[in-house]
């Protein structure tokens, strides 16, 4: 049988760089400081850079847009070395609104199931172009969990996932002083030795190389969605089935628009629908 394997070689590694903070402290700027940038701007934050830096833009108002920029950045056919995406935050609000068109109050198993799968899907069909990946997001507190809550930090605005995805996450931070610094929270090609940097586009440059600038070759989206990173391919959830409609159960639906509480449901239905021990079965409804 013939041996699979070949001799590791050195490979010129792209730059996907998850990169978050608070309005105003250098995110899209330092994005636009990659070559040959095209922007997915989902909130127009890239206007003010317009004749300070070289890039081309995409106003982005759905997810198809968004769909559509991917599958052309994959054909290779362009000048674009890098894409941005300013800001993911919003990217992942469109998908949450996208899943979630009844506008129910609070979703469940199978809705984030379902929000989760296709931010998935976008994302590994993202990170698989052949080209330096900049994806910005806003900031936002973090606080501990439970009944009393305490800020302890702060993190990215959107699906606790994203970083994982990124080969750097970068935290762009404002000191007192008005100096801004970026913390390197995760460096997995090992190519920004310090934990924190100046928030300039030299330093990234100089860690990374030529292989910046490489031109973009073309990638299969379809196949890079079933294999890359060794996931499977992504099905679509099967619906969930709907629960029995007991006598019992619409009863207690019912009730619930004119305000009852579960105590009194019981009380007012317990006799008509033949349950002598109701409140024993008060679990099951």
């Amino acid at each position: 049988m013939k041996n699979p394997f070949k001799p590791a070689a050195e490979q010129a590694i792209r730059c996907k760089l998850f990169v978050y903070g608070a309005t105003g402290v250098g995110k899209t700027r330092l994005a636009l400081g990659f070559p040959a940038p095209a922007v997915a701007d989902f909130e127009r934050g890239s206007a003010p850079y317009a004749g300070r830096h070289v890039f081309d833009v995409l106003p982005v108002t759905g997810l198809a847009e968004a769909d559509a920029a991917l599958s052309f950045l994959a054909t290779g056919q362009h000048q674009y070395k890098t894409f941005v995406i300013d800001p993911i935050t919003v990217l992942n609000e469109m998908i949450l609104f996208t899943c979630n068109k009844a506008g129910v109050e609070r979703l469940s198993f199978q809705d984030w199931d379902r929000i989760k799968l296709k931010l998935k899907k976008f994302m590994l069909r993202l990170l698989a172009l052949d080209l330096n990946i900049v994806c910005t997001a806003r900031e936002k507190a973090l606080y501990t969990e439970g009944e009393t809550m305490r800020k302890i930090g702060t993190t990215w605005d959107g699906d606790k996932s994203l970083a994982s995805y990124f080969d750097t996450v970068a935290h762009l931070v404002t000191r007192e002083d008005g100096t801004r610094i970026t913390v390197i929270e995760k460096d997995r090609w090992e190519r920004l030795n310090q934990r924190e940097i100046p928030t300039d586009f030299a330093v990234i440059r100089e860690a990374f190389g030529s292989a910046l600038e490489r031109p973009a070759n073309a990638v299969d989206l379809d196949a890079a969605e079933r294999t890359v990173n060794g996931n499977a391919a992504i099905a679509p959830p099967a619906p969930a089935p709907a629960p029995p409609q007991t006598p019992l159960r619409r009863f207690y639906a019912a009730a619930k628009l004119h305000g009852l509480q579960r105590a009194d449901v019981l009380a007012l239905f317990a006799d008509e629908l033949q349950y002598p021990d109701l409140h024993e079965k008060d679990g099951k409804l």
